[in-house]
């Protein structure tokens, strides 16, 4: 368990880089963690993979907040605001050491505005079950959700795909046109 990045608010990351060779089974086993205005639950965790887009595989992936390079950097551009504190920490739970190199550029800020959103990441896996819907996102308060990376694999019947409908709830409400057929 490392801390990577520790720093006296208010502040702003502006971006997280990891560069490193190390395989994708030990990175699947190795946990970001970072911790804003010294919460006792992290608002980020997850293994390295699946926080920058992918969760089998070491690809390419580019988008504007997330970027990863086939197995050689991950990075992500997200702003994540902090009033009083923020630490970043990465605990590997491979077997194997790990080498990578960690870049976070951040910058100091005024005192925060009481509406300032924050940054949370959360990772979860769960086998699902025929006829019961996978929840993404179970969440109190304001925010706004900007995305999901989903991973699946088929089961053991040797089904390469998967199928079903997206439902949206807010406040336990169905959207309009929420569910939609693929």
């Amino acid at each position: 368990n490392r801390t990577v990045f520790s720093s006296p608010g208010p502040g702003c990351i502006d971006s997280f880089l990891i560069k490193t060779k190390a395989s994708i089974e030990d990175l699947k086993r190795t946990i970001i963690r970072a911790y804003w205005d010294n919460e006792e639950n992290p608002a980020i965790e997850s293994p390295i993979p699946d926080f920058f887009g992918s969760g089998y595989a070491n690809m390419d992936l580019a988008s504007l907040p997330i970027v990863m390079k086939r197995g050689d950097y991950y990075l992500c551009r997200f702003p994540m605001p902090f009033a009083g504190s923020a630490e970043i920490r990465i605990e590997n739970g491979s077997e194997n050491p790990l080498k990578m190199e960690v870049i976070i550029e951040n910058r100091k800020m005024k005192p925060l505005a009481p509406e300032t959103a924050y940054f949370h990441a959360r990772w979860h896996r769960e086998i699902t079950k025929n006829g019961i819907p996978f929840t993404i996102l179970a969440a109190r308060g304001q925010g706004r959700f900007v995305g999901c990376s989903l991973t699946m694999q088929g089961g053991d019947r040797g089904a390469s795909y998967q199928e079903g409908d997206e439902l949206i709830f807010v406040d336990q409400i169905p959207l309009p046109d929420s569910k939609m057929q693929v």
